[in-house]
């Protein structure tokens, strides 16, 4: 037996904690929400996106640019593997990351864009401080896929009854609380 009973819960209360901070990155990103992305990390902590290389203020500082770009960003994780090893864990996550690019995001004349690119986030999780975050991420591109869009920003209007997405505080995820279902009528 690979675990023993001693050591199944702290592994699986590690293997949770490390699988919410991916989440809440993802949530942060999608929502251009930058202290969330950015509490991902540890201070130190380095990103290789591929166009960006840099430590983690830096990162979140161009993805504050970057981020402008789009319309609409959406994270679909798979199940990470991770590799538990005292107090250092080596993850590998599966990424589909849907984008909508605005018109004129790359010079005056580019046109609206979908893109579909599945990647996988390497990464090097810590535990400092009682807390698991990403020390280390380097981000692996398996695809691409692009489609012009016609001018009009695809999914909008999609009715007055719809509750759309933001991309930012705005959104309904951050007052889920707040929530509540109408009284019934008889």
């Amino acid at each position: 037996m690979e675990d023993d009973d001693a050591s199944f819960l702290p592994k699986l209360r590690a293997e949770r904690e490390i699988h919410r901070v991916l989440l809440k990155y993802c949530r942060g990103s999608d929502r251009k929400d930058f202290d969330l992305m950015r509490d991902a990390y540890h201070d130190d902590a380095y990103d290789d996106h591929g166009p960006f290389k840099g430590y983690i203020d830096e990162y979140i500082a161009w993805a504050r640019v970057h981020h402008e770009k789009f319309h609409q960003l959406l994270h679909m994780l798979g199940h990470p593997l991770i590799d538990l090893r005292d107090g250092v864990a080596y993850v590998e996550t599966h990424c589909l990351l849907l984008q909508h690019f605005k018109a004129g995001a790359f010079g005056p004349q580019s046109p609206q864009y979908k893109s579909q690119i599945l990647c996988r986030y390497l990464d090097r999780f810590e535990k400092r401080s009682n807390a698991w975050k990403i020390a280390h991420r380097v981000v692996v591109y398996d695809w691409v896929r692009k489609e012009w869009v016609e001018d009009q920003f695809a999914p909008f209007p999609i009715g007055a009854d719809f509750h759309v997405s933001q991309r930012s505080h705005e959104d309904l995820v951050y007052r889920m609380p707040e929530l509540s279902k109408p009284a019934r009528t008889r």
